[in-house]
């Protein structure tokens, strides 16, 4: 797999893009990027710098990049198979800057064939398109609506509409994550509400990950977390306002019945709590019910406990506006165990550490589901049929007849289909 990087540099809310040599099409663009180089540069950091030079005759300072501002773009070959990464930094500089830092007019001939600076609007005509994400960079309260459907058409992200509000929640897909089609669309989406514009209703954590499914050239970066919280083992409420009345909602769904139950609570046990608008933030709870338990056993009422005020532009948790909410009142939540940590970094990243012993009767309980399941392979298949989940990626059809599958015994298959559901 290749490993690149690059910066985004805009300068009046216009990026700067490099057309590559020996492209014919006009709508190949890119950012500047190119190979990592550990041993000479250091760090993604060095690299970045050292390649945006190479092909603009630009050299950025590093205290102008901006390490909160960054995110990757991720390539899959025909085969679903991850081939390349880039990770990008943005950094903004004015007029004055740019005459400063463009110490050469000469580039890199021998590749790029000419540079230049675009709107948004043009830039979306002139990128390659699997790095149209960077653009959300330039008005970073909204999403490009043509790029979350070009997603929704290639089976990495789906969009559920509001029952009764032109507003759509967007969430990634079980496709997402095996191919890792990460970028910062896609890893945006856990949750995110929208308008019909595009424009950002409220905005969850992005996806985040455990250490060991970070790439060590981003976790070179970190020093130590500034925050770390334990992780409740429950399901992430996403508050949301629309004509001045407030709702929680699933990552998954409007309709979802988390989302009625921690409205209800919300309702009845907090809302004296936001008589101040936070509008230009998303407010997170952690939902904890005995309705439908988790991996760890609670005792107690059902709660909604608040987990992060996410600022709506940079995506970032203000753990000030966090901290200036009311203490809650103590919920009678009882457990023994806990599902882990999550490390909150200055730059943004946020990784989770699941502890052993929650893991382990994770694993417990996903065995027990998936012989449950099996058991009851009759009752369900006509069901799965329906929601066409269940894709056989040898030929990339639906496998048609589901009871000779399951009285099969090919294992590889039975964990595609385990997977899917």
């Amino acid at each position: 797999m290749t490993k690149s990087a690059g910066l985004l540099i805009i300068k009046n809310s216009k990026v700067l893009l490099v057309k590559p040599r020996h492209m014919a099409s006009d709508s190949n663009w890119s950012i500047p990027k190119g190979i990592i180089d550990i041993e000479a540069d250091g760090n993604i950091v060095e690299t970045a710098i050292r390649e945006t030079y190479e092909e603009t005759g630009i050299l950025i300072p590093k205290d102008k990049v901006d390490f909160s501002k960054r995110s990757l773009i991720s390539y899959v070959d025909s085969n679903g198979i991850l081939s390349k990464i880039i990770f990008y930094f943005v950094v903004e500089i004015s007029d004055k800057e740019f005459n400063q830092y463009r110490i050469s007019s000469d580039f890199d001939s021998s590749e790029i064939e000419t540079i230049a600076f675009f709107s948004a609007r043009e830039a979306r005509k002139k990128i390659y398109w699997k790095q149209q994400s960077v653009l959300n960079f330039i008005k970073p309260d909204s999403f490009c609506i043509n790029e979350l459907e070009l997603f929704i058409k290639l089976g990495y992200i789906y969009k559920v509409k509001h029952p009764v509000y032109p507003i759509w929640l967007y969430n990634i897909t079980k496709k997402c994550k095996l191919h890792k089609i990460w970028n910062y669309t896609t890893l945006s989406c856990r949750g995110l509400i929208l308008d019909d514009s595009g424009k950002i209703i409220a905005r969850p954590f992005k996806k985040f990950f455990e250490r060991n499914e970070i790439y060590p050239e981003v976790l070179d970066l970190l020093s130590e977390p500034l925050h770390t919280t334990d992780k409740l083992d429950g399901a992430l409420g996403v508050l949301y306002k629309y004509k001045d009345s407030y709702y929680i909602c699933s990552k998954n769904n409007f309709n979802h019945y988390i989302g009625a139950l921690a409205t209800d609570v919300f309702y009845n046990q907090l809302h004296h709590l936001f008589s101040k608008d936070l509008k230009e933030y998303t407010i997170l709870f952690e939902v904890i019910t005995l309705k439908n338990p988790f991996t760890v056993n609670y005792t107690g009422e059902d709660a909604i406990f608040p987990i992060a005020v996410v600022n709506n532009i940079s995506a970032k948790n203000d753990f000030r506006k966090l901290e200036e909410l009311e203490k809650l009142e103590k919920f009678d939540i009882i457990s023994t165990s806990k599902e882990g940590v999550v490390e909150f970094y200055e730059d943004g990243t946020m990784i989770k550490e699941k502890l052993p012993d929650f893991m382990n009767e994770y694993r417990k309980l996903k065995n027990l589901k998936e012989i449950n399941f099996f058991c009851n392979s009759d009752k369900i298949t006509g069901n799965i049929l329906d929601r066409k989940k269940i894709i056989d990626h040898s030929n990339n059809n639906l496998l048609s007849n589901l009871m000779l599958f399951f009285s099969s015994e090919n294992i590889e298959y039975k964990k595609i289909l385990m997977y899917w559901i």
